[in-house]
Formats: structure tokens, sequence, C-alpha cells
């Protein structure tokens, strides 16, 4: 278990949702088709948390502000790299066709006022 989680309570506590590919959309997975790390291909799929695990690591207290956004979106592997790696968000609107803030936290959309101040079921 890596800082005090792990994957699968994860998969138990958050919202599940998978980047669909052909609409290039995040779309709800229904309930109990993914229970665990076990239920999907690797090589195929990631499962990518949309705040990084570093802010809930390093900074608690921001965590424990933003919490209600997490979700785990599973992506490709090339797309949990890009979103990742510090890819630029107009390259990877450019790449993957969903806007970057849609699959990961950013503090910028955050100000802009781009995800919902409350905890809502509201997709981003």
């Amino acid at each position: 278990m890596m800082f005090g989680y792990s994957y699968n309570a994860d998969i138990e506590k958050y919202p599940l949702f998978f980047f669909d590919m052909y609409d290039r959309t995040i779309k709800p997975i229904p309930g109990g088709k993914l229970s665990s790390i076990h239920d999907y291909d690797h090589d195929t799929w990631h499962a990518h948390h949309f705040i990084e695990k570093q802010i809930r690591k390093n900074n608690p207290e921001l965590y424990a502000r933003i919490e209600y956004l997490q979700k785990i979106i599973m992506v490709p592997p090339q797309m949990n790299y890009d979103a990742s790696s510090g890819m630029s968000a107009e390259t990877f609107v450019k790449n993957w066709g969903i806007e970057k803030y849609k699959i990961i936290f950013t503090k910028q959309a955050w100000h802009e006022g781009l995800y919902p101040k409350t905890n809502s079921t509201e997709l981003i």
C-alpha cells in the first residue's frame, strides 16, 4: 500500500469513469463492473486518479477541500502518462480530443471556476 491508500480501496470509495475513445468523453462505469484492480486489462487501461496521488500525500489540507472531485478514470496508458507528464493543455486536447482539465485536476482550472464548487454528480 503506497502513501497509506490502496487502489482497491479507492475503486470502492470514489466514482468510476472511463474515457470513451470513440466520442472522446468521460462516461460512468456501471455499478459492479469494476470492483478491484484485477477486473481490467492493465495493458489496455490504467486506473487514473483525477486528483493526483501526490496532492493527497504532499498537501492533505488542499486534498481535504477538493476530495469531493476525486474520481477514478480508466484511461489508455499513454493518456495516463500524457496527463501527468506536464504535456501542455493545447497538445493534450490535440492528441486526445478532450480538455486536459477534465482528465486531471489543475489548480488553474480550479481558480478559473471550471470545476463544481460543491459535491455534485455533474461530469466535468
